[in-house]
């Protein structure tokens, strides 16, 4: 590919980053949750990641990095050898577009296949199909690397129809082990407003299983994020929106996220879990929730919708019932929507809502654990490159 000399070391990995698991709810049950600041947890594990990255990138400086790294290989047995395929604005690439980039992976791939995206913001439409698992979406940042589109509901396809919410989606993942790090969905659409509130334009929906987001944004105004289907996880991700801005029938953990309502009207979730026995829900563990007042902090999207906030901090003021039955009363009795050690001005109003159960810490345990995602069977470690920034200076691409 001529991109030079890359370095592969390890990054992100659940074991590390300290997920909340029972010996952690029973901490923080007791004395050291009365004191609880949102980071005292996580610090430890921060530090102990950084320790190891240091030791990871030394090893790297002295040649010794494989060696050092057959644990964080052996823990990936069924990938075989990462492929990088890089995609710049400018300068030497394999290509100028995503899309092009995701097309040039084999069907069936079975692969660990890195697309590591130069910054610049990519106008395009983007589909992982089904056939493509294990491909990961590498940029330089959030604010750095974008992918925008600007469909909606209403625009029209190539025969003349109206696309509708699931295919107005920037970007729509369907394959399984999916992996996004450090970059941004968009969908820049007209926002929705008081006398049309309606517009909903996906920034991304995900329906493959077994997918990771790490330091990742997610920016749009009604519907910006479909959690459409499959075990998903979100860390340290920036989910912006008005209208049902977080939705489908995922069942996801979201953990140290930043949730921002972008108006007075409007819902943070719309969970569609339509049936008791669904594993399905969103979990929001150790999240802040900010913008402005007056959203419902979810509404009734399916029968047995569930939704639960734990150890999160509100900076926003919520609607005086909390949450929205979507037109159907019944759903009332048969939702889950729970709360657990939450913080913030907007508590102590849904907790007076009749929907909202104040959790114990045994109800609340089984979204604290990650098993709620069953990620024992395809949590991985996720490795970062680092490719020289000077293989990208010339102003001529270079596709191999």
């Amino acid at each position: 590919m001529g991109i030079g000399a890359i370095l592969l070391f390890a990054f992100f990995s659940v074991e590390l980053h300290h997920v909340v698991h029972g010996a952690d709810l029973q901490q923080i049950s007791g004395k050291t949750a009365n004191n609880f600041d949102g980071n005292q947890t996580f610090n430890q594990g921060e530090n102990n990641l950084n320790s190891w990255l240091e030791r990871i990138q030394q090893d790297a400086i002295t040649n010794n990095v494989a060696q050092s790294s057959t644990n964080f290989y052996n823990e990936l047995p069924n990938e075989g050898v990462t492929k990088v395929i890089t995609v710049a604005k400018t300068g030497v690439a394999d290509f100028r577009r995503l899309q092009d980039a995701v097309d040039s992976v084999p069907e069936d791939n079975m692969q660990r296949v890195v697309i590591y995206i130069q910054s610049g913001i990519y106008k395009e439409k983007v589909l992982v199909p089904k056939t493509k698992p294990y491909i990961t979406f590498q940029g330089q940042g959030k604010r750095a690397t974008v992918i925008t589109w600007n469909d909606d509901l209403t625009t029209l396809d190539k025969f003349g129809k109206a696309l509708g919410t699931m295919k107005s989606a920037s970007v729509t993942i369907e394959s399984d082990y999916f992996v996004a790090a450090n970059l941004s969905f968009q969908n820049n659409a007209v926002s929705p407003n008081l006398r049309n509130k309606y517009r909903q334009a996906v920034a991304l929906r995900i329906s493959g299983d077994m997918a990771m987001f790490l330091s990742c944004g997610f920016f749009g105004h009604q519907d910006t994020l479909c959690d459409d289907a499959g075990r998903h996880y979100f860390y340290n991700c920036t989910i912006k929106g008005t209208v049902d801005y977080i939705f489908g029938n995922g069942r996801s953990l979201y953990e140290r996220c930043a949730i921002r309502s972008l108006e007075r009207f409007g819902a943070i979730t719309a969970q569609g879990r339509g049936d008791p026995s669904q594993l399905t829900g969103f979990a929001f563990v150790r999240c802040r929730i900010a913008g402005y007042g007056g959203p419902y902090l979810g509404r009734a999207w399916g029968d047995f919708s569930r939704v639960v906030y734990i150890n999160s901090k509100f900076n926003v003021d919520i609607g005086p019932h909390a949450w929205s039955d979507f037109g159907h009363p019944g759903r009332r009795s048969t939702s889950f929507y729970g709360m657990y050690r939450c913080r913030g001005p907007a508590v102590k109003s849904a907790l007076k809502s009749r929907w909202t159960r104040e959790l114990t810490s045994a109800e609340a345990k089984p979204f604290l654990d990650k098993s709620f995602i069953n990620s024992d069977s395809w949590f991985q470690p996720y490795a970062k490159l680092t490719l020289d920034p000077m293989k990208f200076a010339t102003d001529k691409a270079s596709f191999n």
